[in-house]
């Protein structure tokens, strides 16, 4: 389903951002504690305040080679979507 309001960070299972989320912060934050559908950040700022979601960004791709192994079919599948509909939206050079 469609998240109002949805940024780059909801492209990833809200579990798998909150994982990324944990281990960057050293959080044990768990999924029931987040309530609501709205974006990912906005039901972890709820719970632990206000957070540099950059923090989260740098440590994804600092430890990839981790985090990639665990994601879901459905993740890589909504990143890749992403990818196409910007490709589409490109204009076509001419030579």
């Amino acid at each position: 389903s469609c998240v109002k309001g949805a940024d780059i960070e909801d492209l990833f299972e809200p579990s798998e951002y909150l994982s990324m989320y944990n281990a960057t912060f050293g959080k044990q934050t768990k999924m029931a504690s987040l309530k609501g559908n709205d974006r990912i950040v906005k039901r972890i700022e709820r719970v632990n305040g206000p957070f540099d979601h950059g923090r989260v960004a740098a440590h994804f791709l600092a430890s990839q080679q981790k985090f990639l192994k665990g994601l879901k079919p459905e993740t890589l599948q909504r990143f890749e979507d992403a990818i196409c509909a910007l490709e589409a939206a490109l204009p076509v050079a001419s030579s």
